[in-house]
């Protein structure tokens, strides 16, 4: 698979997988201040979960909110129909939870916060409905309307691009 971003060091822009209907894209984020406002009615779903398969996306705890922990973690963006090229969009990041026991409090900012990195991480959404992998808008939503999985809202908005992996 070859990224058609520059390489991290070679420049500010941070290049990661994410998943969009069931196939892997490269998101372009370019360095800004967090959060960057803008028109509510604009933003589109950046949804961050357990690991989809053996090889996470990214590891960051920043993404999660946890300066310094490492947890890794995929992505799952909307993607428009029959779009095969390149679009930007202002990104909303939700964290997709279990709803299970202790997981299903953490929607509150602060149960999620004390949880910490590692209650967090134990906590990420693995899958959806008959055991789908959640790499596409479709699952996710099967596995919200099931009550299998809660989105905690981070409020962080980004803008940035995204384009085919390949």
């Amino acid at each position: 698979m070859v990224l058609a971003v520059p390489a991290r060091a070679a420049s500010p822009f941070i290049a990661e997988f994410v998943w969009g209907n069931g196939v892997p894209w490269v998101l372009a984020a370019p360095p800004a201040s967090f959060p960057i406002p803008s028109n509510g009615m604009a933003q589109r779903e950046l949804y961050e979960m357990a690991p989809q398969t053996a090889t996470p996306q990214s590891t960051l705890g920043e993404h999660l909110g946890f300066q310094g922990a490492s947890i890794a973690h995929d992505h799952t963006i909307p993607v428009p129909p029959g779009n095969h090229g390149e679009f930007s969009a202002n990104w909303h990041v939700l964290v997709l939870l279990k709803n299970t026991g202790t997981c299903a409090g953490l929607v509150n900012p602060t149960a999620y916060f004390a949880a910490g990195p590692s209650g967090v991480s134990a906590c990420l959404a693995t899958n959806g409905v008959g055991g789908a992998p959640l790499t596409s808008v479709d699952n996710i939503e099967a596995a919200e309307t099931a009550g299998m999985i809660v989105e905690f809202d981070t409020t962080v908005v980004f803008i940035c691009p995204i384009q085919p992996a390949t």
